[in-house]
């Protein structure tokens, strides 16, 4: 099962023989549980009925209509799941130290300063993990600050997960779309998780990245050595805040930047070192999060190198805490239609409803596969080239660099050519056919 397996540790976490530990598998490059219900004497399944990559599981839009389905004047979009609002804006005292426009940690320290949560479950760094992220139990203002940004690494959640359940009180967890689901499921089995979760705060993916990418990168810059830690959202003040930096901090004080234009840009959409797991996922926005951030990627937006959020609010008390603190508190929030938030991620989008599909037919047995949807859009014979070239790239890179750095992208290259060259006769072609046909284009 490693490869429908996203390394979460939930299923560790919840284990009721406490039998399962997670380990980081410098292979794979992401953590895995130490046995499988094949190797476990007892074979209770609880571990299987947790993990959101089980097809027998209730899937993301079973979860999603049964928390937020009948709430009273809801919303409901194909792709964004459930709401009640779209917002977007910034936190001006926390947009420069934390992802986007700082919305996630504003509202994190909100809820706790009101005193809707004792705490916050948050990935934030960690010098003892193989990956330097882990997550943390978050109990203060500081301790939620030092979570602020983002992390571009595989984390393991039972250790934080366990340590929440030997506690009293009630808890917010920040999440991404298989974490989140994960976390449904193991409240639906475990009653005692149950009052420890109040709000799951959902963050939007687009993909997983092993260790192995961050390996690629500091390789590619000449850096020896590991980093001793990392910086995955370095704004630069003279870039548009979607050209942003992985900044890797060394020895003795020096740092190494990895620019996303220069570096990162093309791995990253050619799904370099990618979880297999993640080509099966249909769940952008995750949609059984009580509300959903994200970058602004918009034009009108993405000038600012400081950053903007966007939000999707799904939980009636959750909307009423963001807007009447929001007011109070000066932060800048402002409705937004639903079709701008599904531009603002049309790449994630187009990954997990259209390529993902395309994925689960080639893979070697269909049927083990979680149920995915589809968007309202007809497959194309070159979204087949794309899947299949995406498919094969994030399989020779999977465990790694094989040899040296300039080897991996002379091959990448060389499978990637064809779809490349593709892509931008498609392209031209497009803007043929709005020329000729006197449409406006940019």
């Amino acid at each position: 099962m490693n490869h429908l397996c996203v390394g979460c540790g939930i299923c560790a976490a919840l284990c009721p023989q406490g039998s399962i530990q997670m380990e980081f598998s410098p292979v794979h490059g992401f953590f895995l549980p130490s046995r499988s219900m094949d190797q476990c004497d007892t074979a209770c399944g609880f571990c299987e009925r947790v993990c959101p990559f089980v097809p027998e599981n209730s899937d993301t839009a079973e979860i999603s209509r049964g928390l937020f389905g009948s709430s009273e004047g809801i919303r409901h979009d194909d792709v964004l799941g459930y709401f009640h609002g779209t917002f977007a804006g910034y936190s001006e005292e926390h947009r420069m130290t934390s992802a986007s426009g700082g919305l996630v940690t504003w509202l994190l320290e909100t809820l706790l300063e009101r005193g809707e949560i004792d705490g916050a479950l948050c990935v934030g760094p960690d010098s003892t993990s193989p990956t330097l992220f882990g997550f943390r139990l978050c109990h203060t203002r500081d301790d939620i600050r030092s979570c602020a940004g983002s992390c571009y690494q595989p984390v393991d959640l039972s250790g934080a997960l366990r340590e929440l359940l030997s506690r009293k009180g009630s808890y917010a967890v920040v999440a991404l779309p298989c974490v989140a689901r994960s976390l449904r499921l193991a409240m639906q089995a475990n009653p005692q998780l149950r009052p420890r979760i109040r709000f799951i705060i959902g963050l939007v993916c687009g993909q997983m990245k092993s260790r192995h990418f961050v390996d690629y990168l500091i390789k590619k810059l000449g850096v020896q050595g590991n980093p001793l830690n990392i910086c995955f959202r370095h704004k630069r003040p003279d870039r548009p805040a979607s050209d942003f930096a992985f900044r890797f901090a060394l020895g003795n004080g020096h740092t190494a930047d990895a620019g996303w234009s220069e570096c990162i840009a093309r791995p990253w959409g050619e799904r370099w070192f990618t979880l297999e797991v993640c080509d099966y996922c249909d769940d952008v926005f995750a949609e059984c999060a009580d509300a959903t951030f994200m970058d602004a990627w918009l034009p009108e937006y993405v000038l600012d190198p400081r950053g903007h959020s966007l939000a999707i609010v799904r939980a009636l008390k959750l909307l009423s805490i963001i807007l009447r603190e929001a007011r109070l508190s000066g932060i800048s929030l402002a409705p937004i239609v639903v079709e701008k938030v599904c531009e603002s991620q049309l790449d994630a989008i187009h990954q997990k409803r259209t390529l993902a599909i395309l994925h689960k037919n080639r893979s070697r047995s269909p049927e083990s596969l979680p149920m995915i949807r589809s968007v309202d859009r007809k497959l194309r014979p070159d979204h087949q080239w794309e899947a299949l070239t995406k498919g094969r790239i994030r399989s020779i890179t999977q465990h790694g660099i094989a040899s040296d750095v300039k080897t991996l992208e002379r091959r990448v290259r060389y499978l990637a050519t064809p779809w490349t060259i593709a892509n931008k006769l498609l392209m031209a072609a497009r803007l043929v056919r709005q020329m000729v046909r006197g449409e406006h284009f940019e």
